[in-house]
């Protein structure tokens, strides 16, 4: 009885569970005890996360200091111990406001992330979402990363649209004398507007853009007729074609009445010429594009002619505006169109380009590989990793080993033969390549090196019988 009443403290008499019938009686030490120890280690965890909040502002440390203070109890809030810790108990309530006030972004943010954003509206909301702290970044699930990622997207989607409505203020200066760059960065401006913009454009900036594209229409029109005077298409650089095919839409786009001078009419229709150009131009590189995604899936050999056909429909104007991806492509579709003319012809050279390989999974079969492709590269052959791109196909197979044991001058040594051969063929057209067998051997007293210098010499052999073909 005397332990339990020298850990309490004077205030904690009136409200712990210890008395009956208001007497200052104790009736449970042990149970007082406990009430005061579980108190104590209450108020020493609020302490602890008080303190390293002071150095740590971190979610971990915030949410430490959040629970610590809410798992204090009105026993707790009795004790003489309570008004000495008054900063910790109010940075306790500040960290349950700030991860309570954490939880609410959070929540918005997931909730419109999970939305379609088809109108403004939506838009604007998962935009608005996107505004959360470093607290917040710091606590979200992977599913709340991939809405911020969104909300972050239709944010920086909001942002550029501000700048191309700006953009058009900046621009227009209502003067039909404007230089030439002015005029070019207004018609720029407006062609730049998606519909977007047009949606949340207010209502002096919708009337600014209908200003600015009536004069941006005259404008256009002036510079087209100018551009197109005594030209001849074919030989203009699609820049000059584009450039026209810009003014062109700007002037019909913009416009707000029917074009009726004759030098304008005629000039619209070279930009339509122009146009047509352009477009017969993107289809073909369309089609050598699809072309190309048919050969690195299965190799030129099932389009043959095809290739040929869409190489050569290719002209020195689509090269000139082929993206990087688009040159890439071509330069695949000039290898494919090689190994196609190499194969009707027929006719090995050391370039044309073979790609080795073997049937059997042994270490023999794989040293043999091994060592003609280095016989092949040593003598100037192009080899290759894939068979898509290869114009010759050679498929190495090797015999059983045959073993002879000789007695030479009461010497015994163990010979090795072996035969290696070769089925080639043209990979377009599917036709043979005849390369005849060859055999290696190798004597000695070790069989296992014995073996590997049997196929090292067969190697050489066929290596030399497929030089041979490209001197013939």
């Amino acid at each position: 009885m005397e332990g339990a009443l020298t850990t309490l403290e004077a205030n904690d008499y009136a409200y712990a569970d210890c008395f009956q019938d208001g007497e200052q009686k104790l009736v449970a030490a042990q149970s007082c005890d406990g009430d005061f120890d579980a108190s104590e280690k209450r108020f020493d965890r609020l302490i602890t996360a008080y303190t390293a909040s002071k150095s740590d502002s971190s979610a971990v440390t915030i949410e430490e200091l959040a629970r610590a203070r809410e798992r204090m109890l009105p026993f707790d809030e009795t004790r003489e111990r309570w008004g000495t810790s008054d900063a910790a108990v109010a940075a306790g309530d500040q960290a349950i406001s700030t991860i309570q006030a954490s939880d609410r972004r959070i929540a918005v943010l997931e909730a419109a992330g999970s939305k379609r954003t088809s109108t403004l509206e939506e838009i604007e909301s998962l935009a608005a979402a996107a505004d959360i702290t470093a607290l917040d970044r710091s606590r979200i699930s992977d599913q709340a990363r991939e809405a911020l990622t969104r909300a972050e997207n239709a944010k920086s989607e909001l942002a550029a649209s501000d700048l191309r409505l700006a953009a058009v203020g900046t621009a227009f200066q209502g003067d039909s004398t404007a230089s030439a760059l002015k005029r070019s960065d207004l018609i720029s401006a407006l062609s730049s507007l998606t519909e977007l913009d047009l949606s949340r454009a207010s209502a002096a900036q919708v009337s600014l853009i209908e200003q600015a594209r009536l004069t941006a229409s005259k404008y256009a029109l002036s510079d087209l007729v100018d551009a197109v005077k005594g030209v001849d298409l074919a030989a203009l650089e699609p820049e000059d074609l584009i450039r026209i095919q810009g003014l062109a839409t700007a002037a019909r786009e913009f416009g707000g009445t029917a074009v009726t001078n004759l030098e304008a009419k005629n000039a619209l229709a070279v930009a339509d010429q122009a146009t047509d150009r352009l477009e017969q131009s993107s289809r073909r590189i369309v089609t050598m594009n699809e072309t190309v995604m048919q050969i690195e899936a299965g190799g030129p050999s099932g389009l043959n002619d095809e290739i040929l056909t869409v190489y050569d429909s290719i002209t020195e104007f689509d090269i000139n505006r082929m993206s990087d991806k688009d040159s890439k492509a071509f330069a695949r579709l000039e290898e494919a169109r090689g190994i196609t003319l190499a194969s009707q012809r027929g006719e090995l050279t050391r370039d044309i380009p073979i790609y080795l390989w073997i049937s059997a999974s042994d270490d023999l079969s794989a040293l043999a590989l091994t060592e003609m492709k280095r016989e092949l590269e040593s003598q100037g052959f192009t080899l290759v990793e894939a068979v898509e791109r290869a114009a010759i196909e050679m498929r190495i197979e090797l015999s059983a080993l045959s073993e002879k044991v000789v007695n030479l001058q009461g010497s015994r040594l163990e010979t090795v033969e072996l035969t290696l051969s070769i089925k080639g063929r043209w990979t377009v057209g599917d036709r043979a390549l005849p390369i005849p067998t060859v055999e290696g051997s190798a004597a000695g007293s070790d069989l296992l090196s014995l073996s590997r210098e049997a196929v090292s010499d067969a190697a050489r052999a066929a290596v030399v019988q497929i030089s041979m073909l490209v001197e013939l």
